[in-house]
């Protein structure tokens, strides 16, 4: 009789045991990874910050968070809601802020949640109807707002890769404007939205570099857009 099969009728399993300490030990190397992670980028945000000329202020912002909450629905959602992490200032002549916003929630267990997501906005003059530009793989995986409707370009190859979806056909034309398109065809992983008086985007809790990097990449469409958007009545 085999080990295996002696333990199958009544011995103590030893293969149970070596799956759950390694299912624990997976765990504590994640846990760690995570950590360190988190320590990296509590380390590196400042430093960002200061790369940017911006101000930086750690500490919990609750009304911050309430400013910026129409921009996406999703801030409605969960409790203790606030911003933290928070970047302000200029960049190029154009106001900014950056934050990572947190909320709370129960799952079905009565377990409490904490969630967090990157917010990077470039302040705009004027608001302007509702855009949403999104590579074309992520446009699949999310639902189309409501009031808004696919736009076609004439440009192919900028069809292809981008989805563009607005209210008002005329502003998304204004928006990828041929210098627009360009640049996002040489960065093709750049999704943006504008609501109201914000150019952001929004996205899962990202590395201080990719908060440097993101909040460039706004900065660049927001110098390709033609200031008649915020003149014109």
């Amino acid at each position: 009789m085999s080990w295996h099969l002696a333990s199958s009728e009544g011995g103590f399993n030893w293969w149970v045991l070596a799956g759950f300490l390694a299912f624990l030990v997976i765990l504590i190397i994640l846990a760690r990874v995570d950590l360190r992670w988190s320590q990296k980028r509590e380390r590196e945000l400042p430093c960002v910050a200061k790369r940017l000329g911006l101000d930086f202020q750690p500490d919990p912002d609750a009304a911050l968070a309430f400013q910026w909450c129409m921009i996406d629905d999703a801030f409605s959602r969960g409790d203790n809601r606030y911003a933290e992490n928070i970047f302000r200032g200029t960049i190029n002549g154009f106001p900014v802020v950056a934050f990572d916003h947190h909320h709370e929630a129960q799952d079905t267990d009565k377990h409490l949640h904490h969630y967090y997501d990157s917010v990077l906005i470039v302040i705009l003059p004027k608001g302007i109807k509702a855009i949403e530009v999104l590579p074309e793989s992520l446009a699949t995986t999310l639902s189309q707002p409501l009031g808004m409707e696919d736009i076609n370009f004439e440009s192919v190859e900028f069809s292809k890769a981008f989805c563009v979806r607005a209210q008002n056909k005329r502003a998304a034309y204004d928006v990828c404007n041929p210098q627009v398109m360009e640049y996002l065809l040489a960065h093709p992983q750049v999704r943006f939205w504008i609501k109201t008086d914000a150019l952001f985007m929004i996205s899962n809790l990202l590395s201080a570099e990719e908060i440097e990097t993101n909040l460039q990449h706004l900065i660049e469409i927001r110098s390709r857009l033609p200031e008649y958007l915020f003149t014109k009545v």
